[in-house]
């Protein structure tokens, strides 16, 4: 009879199933679990995802913004080698609500990235679509005023200003800067009452009058907005310099969202340096 070729396949030299675990959110610590290996060597490469199959070699803190990652695992026992390869679903981002289709997706992230915008939110999401406290607000012009040298050295008064802002306030210093530079008289500042379009209006325009010309000639179409309206002077600047969109209304009772009022200061106050290389990623030490 004629003779028999039987191949053995080797048995895997790992088994389970390779992971990426953690938050992939900027300077979060990530790592690559699932495989047992046993006593057999196991090297990781980090790599950013051009496309579900490829990657380019990276080390950590070269990633950027909006990569996908890509762990490969080689693992080595006598003269057998295999590799094990795994891409995360997503990207990296600063926030897991505000994925790369969003609508405001580099405005937030630029505003992030500069330190306006905290990463460490609840639940790593930005909650873009609540409507922002004055007292947020507060705390996002003074960060932008940093940034712009609007507020050097600022020191908050032993004394507070308002009624209802004492010392103790989370946001007591950002408040406090609104008035001394004058964004703002009153006596009763309601910091965790919402801010309108109207009112977020006016904080922008009083704030670039700071450092520029608020200047603008023309009318404006916004049906809601008429010339006797109490932020008229402000939302026409915005208008008519291109802040804010065009149509028929402006809603400038409406509250401001989050994600909105980024998106009006982006395009006032523009944040340079997005997107960027990292460091955006901690890699654990047992994930290579």
């Amino acid at each position: 009879s004629e003779p028999v070729s039987v191949t053995y396949a080797a048995a895997p030299i790992c088994t389970g199933k390779l992971a990426i675990t953690g938050s992939l959110r900027v300077g979060q610590p990530i790592t690559a679990t699932g495989l047992d290996c046993g006593d057999a060597e196991v090297k990781y490469a980090w790599n950013k995802a051009l496309s579900p199959k490829t990657g380019v070699s990276v080390t950590p803190g070269t990633l950027d913004l909006g990569n996908r990652i890509q762990v490969v695992a080689t693992a080595t026992r006598g003269n057998d080698t295999e590799t094990y390869t795994v891409t995360s679903e997503r990207s990296v981002r600063f926030f897991v609500d505000v994925p790369s289709n969003h609508r405001f997706y580099d405005a937030i992230n630029r505003y992030a990235y500069a330190g306006i915008i905290s990463s460490g939110a609840a639940n790593d999401n930005f909650f873009g679509d609540r409507a922002i406290t004055r007292g947020e607000l507060a705390a996002y012009l003074y960060r932008i005023a940093q940034r712009i040298g609007l507020a050097p050295n600022f020191q908050a008064p032993a004394t507070p200003s308002f009624s209802d802002v004492p010392k103790t306030h989370t946001f007591y210093t950002e408040i406090e800067w609104l008035k001394a530079a004058g964004l703002t008289s009153v006596t009763t500042f309601n910091p965790g009452a919402t801010a309108s379009r109207g009112e977020v209006a006016a904080f922008l325009h009083r704030m670039y009058a700071l450092g520029g010309s608020t200047a603008v000639s023309g009318t404006i179409p916004y049906l809601d907005v008429p010339n006797t309206h109490l932020f008229y002077a402000s939302i026409k600047w915005m208008r008519l310099k291109g802040y804010a969109a065009d149509g028929k209304y402006f809603y400038p009772d409406r509250a401001t969202t989050r994600e909105e009022f980024i998106a009006f200061a982006d395009r006032i106050f523009p944040q340079s340096g997005w997107p960027v290389p990292g460091p955006v990623i901690v890699y654990n030490s047992a994930g290579g």
